[in-house]
């Protein structure tokens, strides 16, 4: 208070896992890919300088940064995409998307999948590559997407699928050969992809005021949407 310091303390709870948060259910350690890293800039500033697909993987190798997708292009024509996680090495058995109990030393995991173990999609046929923060197996055309299958025992890769991604395969697979305004057309599409979840929630909404013989005007209108 201005000049006043009025120390308070602070007590910062931890575990074997790693941080905890108290609170009136109890006590829950969260234990995180990444504690602990910190050479993220380091890594961000040696990316910013490779001049290769090979000097580029070998930075990307190093891991620090824990969790962003990463597409790569070069003027030679490589395009290439990582699923840059850092995944820790796990029991496939174990359903770690639930609260486990702390008290199990075999939940502690300690070591990380090595690079050469994350999904990584090198020119594919197609001659595209597209990203949604969704999962990796749909990247480009399907002929020539990465298949889960070829990865086993990985944990922790994320199975949503976005409506965005929905929407850009069916835009990028409806045609071989785009021009410019074909891109910018793509780039700014504001459409819903009828299999995504906003899309089933849409025709599920009108299917119910249809039925309920409400908004009549409305859901005419969109009956006849184009």
């Amino acid at each position: 208070m201005g000049p006043v310091i009025v120390p308070i303390r602070q007590s910062v709870w931890g575990s074997v896992h790693g941080p905890v948060i108290k609170n009136k259910s109890g006590a829950y350690a969260i234990r995180y890919a990444g504690y602990g890293e910190v050479r993220q800039f380091e890594q961000y500033y040696k990316l910013s300088r490779t001049k290769s697909l090979e000097e580029w993987r070998g930075v990307m190798a190093m891991q620090a940064i824990p969790a962003t997708n990463y597409i790569y292009a070069d003027k030679l024509g490589n395009i290439a995409y990582l699923y840059n996680a850092r995944l820790p090495k796990r029991e496939p058995s174990v359903a770690w998307e639930s609260v486990l109990p702390g008290d199990d030393s075999k939940l502690i995991w300690t070591e990380y999948e090595p690079p050469e173990r994350i999904p990584f999609l090198l020119n594919p046929p197609a001659g595209y590559i597209v990203n949604s923060n969704n999962l990796p197996w749909l990247a480009t055309a399907p002929a020539d997407d990465m298949k889960p299958e070829d990865y086993p025992g990985l944990v922790g890769i994320e199975i949503w699928i976005t409506n965005r991604i929905l929407r850009a395969k069916a835009l990028l697979e409806a045609h071989d050969i785009f021009d410019d305004a074909d891109i910018h057309r793509i780039k700014f599409d504001k459409g819903y992809d009828k299999n995504s979840g906003l899309g089933e929630a849409f025709i599920a909404a009108l299917d119910d005021a249809r039925s309920a013989g409400a908004l009549t005007d409305a859901v005419t209108l969109l009956d006849g949407w184009d």
